[in-house]
């Protein structure tokens, strides 16, 4: 008897310290939960003029928008709706709904299938973040536990800030800042019960209840959240009356760049920086003003009009094929910063995007104005024309070398001429001759027929060089 019972307590010890390695290697195999802050999710680049008050592009990963904000800056009736629909509990429970998880349980055994899961807002947060969407036994445990974690590891409205800014509401917006601006136009914190409830409803299937493709069942969702906001106190059957009467007029996301040309060139010198312009929240105040900027994609875009140019030049020369284009970039000199950049008179246009202030082109024959200009110019003015940088020792005895060596030609030359009497002369390599049978004779370089120095018929000793 005695023995048989050791034999159990041994057992139920064996199965029980077995049981404690198997949760701690659980528990263990789980991710850190530790400094979630949701200003540091993927977000939004954000490109302002030099003001910072002109926004010139919100630049999202492949489109998508994400926008971080804290929980005070969400319009609380926004709060009341999301948890009226998605976790009537929320401030109560935690972290996990038993009573939900059991319903969902029934639900799943009549349906034949997963039909829905009972998760709270913070296992739904724990999914999103540390989780795969795969709908298995093993997955729900994990959320389970790293759910209980978040809550006794996070206040509530830590949690809240959090799922509120990692929920997808469709449109390619992540959070509800980027939900609200997207659809409304308004930032979160301007929302009212109407738009509230219409983007609460929205994390749970965002694409069949989004109101821009399916209008009527976006409505059906918006009045289920306002039934549960009813149920819950948050408001009154007259307040919900009111929002169902509202109409809201809702934006189809768009992705529209102001100085696009200017954009591009700021995108491009955040990644040579070891930025990630997209999916890291930046915000990039420019040297650009916006004003001016304006200024010159009118002033581009008039020097490109058909239109205009054919009123100007009496309708000749005027691009008549549509080949060309033009682009423009204004630079303070006394900062070098860049206060307007039009790369093209039409950045949506075929080649538009091509930016004729940054890509080298081949300037073809415009730049022989300059060279004849600059050719013409008397001889005595050439000399000083630019600005002379000192050259290395090494360049300046190679250039004394070879001042030397042509010295020596000449007066070669000189005494070649002087022996030759007027008569072509050889000597050294060096080629001559005289012109006349003046005391002062010009030696002609034969190779390039110019004069080549002035020298003295008497001595044979080299007067000039030309």
């Amino acid at each position: 008897m005695l023995r048989g019972l050791g034999a159990v307590l041994a057992v139920l010890l064996v199965i029980g310290l077995a049981a404690d390695a198997y949760a701690q290697s659980f528990f263990d195999s789980l991710p850190s939960i530790q400094g979630l802050d949701s200003a540091a999710f993927a977000g939004d680049t954000l490109i302002t003029d030099s003001s910072g008050k002109t926004v010139l592009a919100d630049v999202g990963n492949h489109g998508d928008h994400r926008l971080a904000v804290k929980l005070k800056d969400v319009s609380p009736v926004a709060v009341q709706a999301t948890v009226a629909i998605e976790d009537k509990g929320f401030y109560t429970n935690p972290g996990i709904d038993f009573q939900g998880i059991i319903r969902a349980a029934f639900d799943n055994i009549r349906a034949g299938h997963v039909v829905g899961g009972g998760s709270t807002i913070t296992q739904q947060l724990a999914k999103q973040q540390f989780l795969t969407p795969d709908q298995t036994v093993t997955r729900k445990i994990k959320e389970l536990a790293l759910a209980y974690e978040l809550s006794q590891t996070y206040s509530k409205d830590q949690i809240m800030e959090l799922y509120l800014n990692k929920s997808f509401y469709g449109s390619q917006s992540y959070g509800i800042e980027a939900a609200s601006e997207s659809y409304f136009q308004v930032p979160a914190s301007k929302l009212d019960l109407a738009q509230s409830a219409m983007l609460a409803g929205l994390p749970q299937a965002p694409t069949e209840w989004n109101p821009v493709l399916h209008p009527d069942q976006a409505k059906l969702r918006q009045t289920e959240v306002l039934r549960a906001m009813v149920r819950s106190n948050f408001i009154s059957q007259e307040d919900m009356d009111k929002a169902l009467a509202e109409k809201l007029n809702y934006y189809a996301p768009v992705n529209r760049y102001k100085a696009p040309h200017f954009v591009d060139y700021v995108l491009a010198e955040l990644r040579q920086l070891g930025f990630q312009p997209g999916i890291q929240q930046l915000n990039v105040k420019t040297t650009l003003d916006w004003t001016m900027q304006q200024v010159g994609e009118s002033t581009v875009a008039n020097n490109m009009s058909r239109i205009a140019c054919n009123a100007r030049h009496s309708n000749y020369g005027c691009d008549i094929r549509g080949v060309l284009s033009s682009g423009l970039v204004a630079i303070d000199p006394h900062t070098g910063d860049i206060m307007v950049m039009v790369g093209s008179p039409n950045y949506n246009s075929d080649g538009g995007q091509i930016n004729y202030t940054t890509i080298p082109r081949n300037m073809g024959s415009s730049m022989k104005p300059y060279t004849y200009r600059r050719d013409q110019r008397p001889r005595r003015h050439r000399r000083h024309a630019g600005v002379r940088r000192p050259q290395p020792a090494h360049l300046q005895r190679r250039v004394q070398h070879d001042q030397d060596l042509q010295l020596r030609r000449q007066n070669a030359w000189c005494a070649a001429a002087q022996e030759g009497d007027g008569q072509l002369a050889q000597h050294r390599g060096g080629q001559g001759r005289a012109l006349d049978r003046s005391p002062v004779g010009a030696v002609v370089d034969a190779r390039h027929e110019r004069p080549a120095a002035l020298c003295d018929r008497q001595s044979g000793r080299l007067i000039r060089r030309l």
